[in-house]
């Protein structure tokens, strides 16, 4: 009688169960080990060595989380290092970068690194433990020295001051009751764009165009501009929160900004509008796409561009949505060449990410696109800003992208690129 033992073979399958269980527990938890990773060392003011490093990348938290949650600064190297150096919790950071030095905006302090000394500065800021946030805005004068525009919230019985502070020179200013849409740093003063639909004025619909700062030449310009093109198409203004462009025009400064009407089936079309703070005028130029037809873009597309956007007679924005750097002839309006940045691939999926982050010098653009949700990829591409052609990549490793996704439970905001880097 022929017989049939199973006993064995069902034995080593439960062995091969078991230990492929146990393959599978410990990779797991290697994988999660690996996606969480050691904290980094944060870094001290006095540490940041800023000729060590390129980029500047500010990771704020969300509002609601500004009470146990700070902010940080991530510093770059050509080479891929990096230094994490926390702020306090500064809703919005963002970081300004001169030929002197690097400066960013703190909670109770700030912060200056000069190129020529090894280490940063401390300075007292103008936040307490009475603000229960502060919205922080950075750019430069046209001396070159820092200007930070902050929304410091008070209690919900005391009503948010909105200040311009001066860190160099150590003072500070109250300069509305509200954050511009547009802030532009020009030659004959610090200027404003600003909704009018706000809880100040909420009868008033369109956009104030305004002087800042007590030190500027105030424009002759009618308060409110409607927001409206000459076909009544409602016109918004493309908000940036690292100041517009601001030129020498022929009777004055000449502030450049982005604007977008709806073009129907969820399509946005771009026109670049100027405006002219000594005549109080403002023109504008539609954009047109490589074979002169109307540009147009996702209504869910998200413009970046900066003060330095306006190279003689080219303008450049970042679409943060599609990833896509453009630059257009600003006489005529045509696109002139385009660039894309390309994707990060998401974790744990084979998706790929939308999300970038954009900074510009005069002769140099950065542009980063990263993973999330624990992200392990991220590229950073660094071109010719009047070409738009690719001169190199900074290596990333998997801390640093991780880094660069979001270090605990901040998000990227802004990144700011060392001048002098070539």
């Amino acid at each position: 009688m022929h017989t049939t033992h199973t006993a064995p073979c069902h034995r080593t399958s439960s062995i091969r169960k078991t230990a492929h269980r146990i393959l599978c527990s410990i990779l797991l938890i290697a994988l999660l080990l690996g996606l969480g990773g050691r904290p980094p060392r944060m870094a001290s003011y006095t540490d940041i060595h800023i000729r060590d490093y390129v980029l500047a990348v500010s990771l704020y938290p969300q509002l609601r989380d500004l009470s146990s949650t700070e902010s940080y600064v991530l510093f770059i190297s050509k080479k891929g290092q990096y230094a994490i150096l926390p702020v306090g919790p500064v809703f919005t950071h963002m970081t300004v970068w001169s030929e002197s030095g690097l400066y960013s905006p703190g909670f109770r302090e700030n912060f200056y690194f000069p190129r020529a000394t090894s280490s940063g500065i401390s300075m007292t800021s103008s936040h307490n433990v009475q603000h229960e946030y502060v919205l922080s805005f950075a750019l430069l004068s046209p001396h070159g020295t820092p200007l930070y525009i902050e929304d410091l919230g008070f209690t919900q019985h005391t009503q948010n001051e909105i200040i311009l502070e001066r860190p160099v020179e150590g003072r500070t200013e109250r300069v509305a009751s509200f954050v511009p849409h547009i802030v532009a740093s020009c030659p004959t003063g610090l200027y404003s764009i600003t909704d009018t639909a706000s809880p100040e004025s909420p009868d008033i619909y369109g956009y104030a165009f305004d002087a800042l700062s007590a030190d500027a030449q105030k424009p002759d310009f009618p308060i409110p501009f409607q927001d409206a093109d000459e076909h009544g198409t409602h016109m918004s203004i493309e908000d940036i929160s690292e100041g517009a462009p601001c030129t020498d025009g022929p009777t004055g400064s000449v502030v450049t900004f982005l604007t977008s009407t709806s073009a129907g089936d969820y399509r946005n079309r771009y026109t670049l509008g100027q405006w002219d703070t000594h005549t109080g005028t403002v023109s504008y130029r539609p954009l047109l796409d490589k074979d002169g037809h109307p540009f147009e873009e996702d209504s869910e597309a998200l413009a970046a561009y900066g003060p330095e956007s306006v190279r003689g007679t080219t303008f450049t924005f970042f679409s943060r949505t599609t990833g896509i750097i453009h630059q257009f002839d600003m006489h005529t309006g045509r696109e002139l060449r385009q660039y894309s940045v390309g994707h990060a691939r998401c974790s744990l999926s084979n998706q790929y990410c939308l999300l970038y982050l954009f900074g510009q010098t005069k002769d140099r653009i950065v542009a980063i696109s990263y993973g999330r949700n624990f992200g392990n990829s991220a590229t950073i591409n660094i071109l010719d800003a009047h070409t738009l052609t690719l001169l190199r990549t900074i290596p990333v490793s998997t801390e640093l992208a991780r880094l660069i996704a979001g270090y605990n439970g901040t998000s990227p905001s802004h990144v700011s690129m060392d001048p002098l880097y070539r």
